[in-house]
C-alpha cells in the first residue's frame, strides 16, 4: 500500500505530491508574526475549565437569548442545558460512566447540539460519525473506541443498528437513543420558517425503531423525561472530550484525541480571530459532526484515502485485488477510480457496475468509486506492494 494518499472533496491525490513551505524563524520572533492579524494577540491563556462550563456560563448569563433556532422553533440556552442535563442524567443510568465513548451519529439538528452536551455532561467522551457511513464502516467506529451507547437519528438507526447486530456480542452497542427529526420543531410550521418542500417528506417520516441484538432502543422522548439529575461533574482540561475518526494512511480511521483543553484553546482562538461576541448569529451550514465540539475546527471537504477504499472493496467476495486512484471528471475535476482483478472463478458473470453498486451500499457514497477498471493482475514491486504511482502516472493526473 502507498505510504500517504489522501483527497479533498472529490479529488484523490497523492499526499506526497504535495509539499508545503514553511519560513524560517526570524533571529527574534518566528517570521509568520510578519503576517500576523492585526489586534490579534500572538498567544492566548483559555480558561482552566472542561467545555462543560461554557455552557453553563452562557445559561447563567443569557437564560432566555436563543442558542438554536430550528425552522422557527427556538431553543434557549437555558432549555438547552436543562435537555442537555436530563439526557446526560439518562446516558448515565444507561450505564455510561466517565471517560466511556459515545457514539454521535445524526444530520445538523438541535438534537446533535444538546446531545453533544450531554456527553460531555456526563464526563464522557463524544464520538461523532459522518452520517453518510454505511454499516460495514460503522462497526469499527463502534468497535474501536469500544462505544456502548449511541446516539441517534431515526433515519440513520437501522443502519447503526445493523452495524452494532453485525459484531461478536461482546463488541456489540448496549443502547441505542434514537431521535426523530420532527422531534425538533413544529411539523405544521409556515410560511419564512416552513422547510422547503422536498425536505418535508424526510424531516416529517416517522421511522419505527430498529431491533438491537443484545441491547435496548430508547425513544428520545424517554429519555428527556428522565426526572433524575447528573452526578456532579468531575472532568477538568486534560480529561478526554472528543474522539473523531479520521481515515488515515493504513485503511481503517483512526481516533483523534481532543481533550477539554485543545478544544477550549481553538474556541477562544476562534472567537478572537473572528471578533466574536456574545450577539453573533451563527448559520449552522458545515456537517457539525466534521466540528470537534463545534467550535470551530471545521475540516474542509471530505477526505478520501485511498488505503481506506482498498480496505473495503477486498470485503467483496469477487474481489481479489484493487487499487484506488484519481480519475478526470468532467463536473468534479476529480473524482474516485478503482482497478480491480477478480477472482477466476466469477470473471466473466460480475460486471463493473455490480462492483460500483455494491460499494454504494457498503461505504459513504463519497468514498464509493465513480468509476471501475477490471484488470487481468496488477503491477507489483518486488516485495509483492502494488505499483500505485505506475498506475496514476497512467491515468495522466
Amino acid at each position: 500500500m502507498p505510504q500517504s494518499r489522501s483527497s479533498n472533496a472529490s479529488a484523490v491525490v497523492p499526499a506526497s505530491t504535495r509539499s508545503f513551505g514553511s519560513a524560517a524563524a526570524g533571529p527574534s520572533e518566528p517570521r509568520h508574526f510578519g503576517f500576523w492579524p492585526a489586534r490579534v494577540p500572538h498567544r492566548i491563556t483559555p480558561p482552566a475549565t472542561s467545555l462543560w462550563h461554557n455552557l453553563a456560563v452562557s445559561a447563567l448569563r443569557y437564560p432566555d437569548r436563543s442558542a438554536m433556532v430550528f425552522f422557527g422553533t427556538v431553543t434557549t440556552y437555558k432549555q438547552l442545558l436543562v435537555q442537555a442535563e436530563r439526557l446526560a442524567a439518562c446516558l448515565q443510568l444507561l450505564g455510561v460512566a466517565r471517560g466511556d465513548r459515545v457514539l454521535l451519529d445524526m444530520q445538523n439538528c438541535p438534537q446533535l447540539v444538546i446531545a453533544h452536551w450531554a456527553i460531555l455532561r456526563a464526563d464522557a467522551v463524544v464520538v461523532p460519525v459522518n452520517p453518510m457511513n454505511r454499516a460495514q464502516e460503522l462497526k469499527h467506529c463502534i468497535a474501536d473506541p469500544d462505544a456502548k451507547v449511541a446516539i441517534t437519528t431515526a433515519d440513520l438507526a437501522a443502519e447503526l443498528a445493523a452495524a452494532s447486530n453485525g459484531l461478536d456480542a461482546p463488541l456489540r452497542l448496549t443502547h441505542l437513543v434514537v431521535t426523530q427529526l420532527s422531534d425538533a420543531f413544529d411539523e405544521q410550521v409556515q410560511g419564512d420558517n416552513a422547510p422547503p418542500a422536498a425536505w418535508v417528506p424526510w424531516l416529517t417520516s416517522r421511522h419505527p425503531l430498529p431491533r438491537l441484538d443484545g441491547g435496548a432502543v430508547l425513544a428520545w422522548d424517554a429519555a428527556m423525561a428522565t426526572p433524575q439529575s447528573p452526578a456532579p461533574l468531575r472532568n477538568g482540561p486534560r480529561d478526554l472530550a472528543v474522539l473523531p475518526y479520521t481515515s488515515g494512511t493504513t485503511g481503517l480511521p483512526k481516533g483523534c484525541m481532543h481533550p477539554h483543553a485543545s478544544i477550549m484553546h481553538q474556541a477562544v482562538a476562534n472567537g478572537l480571530v473572528n471578533g466574536a461576541s456574545a450577539e453573533n448569529v451563527v448559520l449552522a451550514a458545515v456537517p457539525m459532526f466534521h466540528a470537534t465540539g463545534m467550535v470551530g475546527l471545521i475540516h474542509a471537504g471530505a477526505s478520501v484515502w485511498p488505503a481506506e477504499v482498498e480496505s473495503l472493496m477486498f470485503r467483496h467476495p469477487a474481489i481479489q485485488n484493487v487499487c484506488v486512484i484519481a480519475t478526470r471528471d468532467p463536473d468534479r475535476g476529480e473524482t474516485v477510480k478503482a482497478i480491480v482483478v477478480l477472482r477466476p472463478a466469477v470473471r466473466g458473470t460480475v460486471c463493473e457496475q455490480d462492483i460500483i453498486g455494491w460499494c454504494h451500499d457498503n461505504m459513504a457514497v463519497y468514498k464509493a468509486p465513480r468509476v471501475v477498471q477490471f484488470a487481468d493482475a496488477l503491477p507489483l514491486s518486488g516485495t509483492g506492494k502494488v505499483l500505485w504511482r505506475q498506475l496514476q502516472e497512467q491515468e495522466g493526473i
